[in-house]
């Protein structure tokens, strides 16, 4: 008798009171198209720099490009790099160029990708 006791309990836990719950409903899944929403990105304003006036000093010329610049009011200070520093300089200037054009590229896609040309919506 217990046992039988004991298999009608398992037998209940097990079926979680089926009869008790509802049935099933069925899941209708509806698959749409969504449209693409335009990134409305501007255009970035193109770089505004201002010009370096470059003074090139050799051994030669540093004392009168010195009195040159104490004639005009400026300061004679000096910054100098070497050919090999200016050379340098000009490779970070140039990887910075590609480094933009690369930038500019990807936004382009994306504008392609979310803001198809009415043509391409016709084609559809």
């Amino acid at each position: 008798m217990h046992n039988v006791l004991i298999s009608l309990i398992l037998i209940t836990f097990l079926s979680s009171c089926s009869w008790l719950r509802e049935p099933v409903k069925e899941i209708k899944v509806v698959k749409e198209p969504i449209e693409r929403v335009p990134l409305n990105l501007p255009d970035p304003d193109p770089l505004k720099l201002t010009p370096t006036n470059w003074i090139i000093i050799t051994k030669e010329n540093a004392v009168q490009i010195f009195e040159e610049l104490e004639e005009k009011g400026i300061d004679p200070v000096l910054f100098g790099i070497t050919d090999e520093g200016y050379k340098q300089l000009s490779m970070d200037f140039l990887e910075i160029r590609q480094y933009l054009q690369y930038q500019k590229f990807i936004i382009g896609k994306y504008r392609e990708y979310y803001e198809p040309k009415k043509e391409d919506k016709n084609d559809n």
